[in-house]
């Protein structure tokens, strides 16, 4: 079955997206969470 090669591959540059939007989010929340109710001074 050709297709189960294209889904496959599909599937793992979905994995791959998911994960680096993921790492970024991460860096997002603990960015804000660093920096305090003083906002982006010490950034």
């Amino acid at each position: 079955m050709k297709d189960s090669k294209d889904i496959s591959s599909y599937m793992e540059l979905l994995g791959s997206e998911a994960k680096s939007a993921s790492e970024v989010l991460s860096n997002l929340s603990s960015e804000k969470k660093n920096s305090g109710p003083t906002g982006l001074q010490n950034s």
